[in-house]
């Protein structure tokens, strides 16, 4: 149980999270976030969760591609993490545990053209039983 306390203060830590990106941008050779923007493929109104998205550095970044039509839902587990996100009718954030976000999505009765996630899933108490209920949530275009 140590250890899994341990994962959950890093995992809500602003800080913690500041210095990784930090860290990232000093010493890594790529910019991860390019890279990751050009394989996501999201277009001009698509509907995005998401699931960790810290400070909401990609937040920025989807918004401007998803435009007014388009709509984002941003979660993470930290409430101080979110408070940085500009909150706009596009874009709605939610404290919430990756565990609990099924149910409250049901709720919403919202389907999404993506579900993006780049370290959360690190985080998940069963990440391929996580990923078998947000199918669910994810609209199927095949």
């Amino acid at each position: 149980m140590v250890i899994k306390n341990t994962v959950k203060k890093r995992s809500i830590s602003s800080n913690k999270l500041k210095k990784r990106l930090d860290i990232n941008k000093k010493l890594g050779s790529v910019d991860l976030t390019s890279w990751l923007f050009k394989r996501y493929k999201i277009n001009k109104g698509d509907f995005i969760l998401e699931i960790g998205c810290g400070v909401g550095q990609h937040i920025k970044i989807e918004k401007k591609i998803v435009g007014k039509k388009g709509f984002i839902l941003a979660t993470d587990i930290s409430g101080k993490s979110l408070k940085n996100i500009k909150k706009s009718k596009n874009v709605l954030t939610k404290k919430i545990a990756m565990e609990d976000l099924p149910k409250y999505l049901k709720n919403l009765d919202i389907k999404f053209d993506k579900i993006i996630s780049s370290y959360a899933f690190y985080y998940a108490n069963n990440p391929i039983n996580l990923i078998g209920k947000l199918k669910k949530v994810f609209k199927n275009k095949r």
